[in-house]
């Protein structure tokens, strides 16, 4: 059983900081992400900086090509990239790039066509990849000053479905209220499945989904998660969810709604 490694390791991996939105929100209708495209995503997240230079914050970020295949997953940790590795990074990277969404403007003057990445290129000399963060995400990413979550990278690369990354994504963001209730219609939509019938249907979202999801996040990652189902007369319409950080770990979110603040929204060098 693989158990949850604590703060010294998640540094050593970096932290991941998103919007809320961008965790809670994102939804291409029925095309979903898989595990190796949410793992990739966060990974460029974790590399997010300024340029010493000018304190603008970076667009486009090298990557060792090894390094990149072995963390996000795509080949065993020890080994080189062999050529179906590198086919699986391309793919992957392909995807990720394509994806695209409309969403509201934050002026709520109209939409805009958003997308994650733009451009990602190779360099086969160097054994280099290069990723660039396309510039509608960077007000998701970017200087972030409230309702933003904050989680070490460790966390979500030790897990082994697309779903139980949503769901600890999802409820990472939430960790500072410790109690929620979400509507079923609310949590298919964040994981994705609102389209799919067998998951309408609370026993099998339950069985395939939800507990084994809990069962990983609770042995993997810095969150303990317990949950039970609400009812409406007999059917299920919401469920109840716990977060707890685990012992010594402090919740990775910073929401700021008037005088409510985790102590970890003064910084984010606070939290590391």
């Amino acid at each position: 059983m693989q158990e949850y490694l604590g703060s010294t390791k998640e540094r050593s991996y970096g932290l991941v900081v998103k919007d809320n939105d961008l965790i809670r929100k994102l939804n291409t209708k029925g095309n979903k992400f898989t595990l190796l495209e949410l793992k990739s995503f966060a990974y460029i997240c974790s590399k997010i900086e300024k340029d010493s230079a000018d304190e603008q914050y970076k667009l486009s970020y090298d990557f060792e090509i090894n390094e990149f295949c072995r963390i996000c997953g795509m080949c065993d940790k020890n080994e080189h990239v062999n050529g179906k590795s590198y086919q699986i990074m391309k793919a992957t990277l392909k995807k990720l790039s394509d994806r695209s969404c409309w969403i509201r403007k934050a002026d709520n003057s109209g939409e805009i066509l958003f997308r994650l990445i733009d451009t990602p290129e190779t360099f086969d000399k160097k054994g280099i990849l290069r990723i660039t963060i396309h510039s509608t995400a960077k007000p998701y990413l970017f200087d972030l000053k409230n309702k933003f979550t904050i989680y070490g990278l460790i966390n979500v690369l030790q897990l082994s479905s697309s779903h139980t990354f949503r769901i600890y994504e999802f409820l990472k963001s939430y960790a500072y209220q410790k109690n929620i209730n979400v509507s079923l219609d609310e949590f298919r939509l964040a994981l994705n499945i609102e389209e799919d019938k067998i998951y309408q249907n609370y026993p099998e979202l339950n069985r395939k989904i939800i507990k084994p999801g809990i069962e990983e996040i609770n042995k993997k990652t810095d969150l303990q998660i317990s949950y039970k189902p609400k009812r409406l007369g007999r059917k299920v319409n919401e469920i109840h969810f716990n977060i707890k950080p685990k012992s010594g770990d402090t919740p990775g979110i910073i929401d700021i709604k008037g005088k409510e603040q985790t102590p970890a929204s003064k910084s984010l060098e606070a939290v590391i």
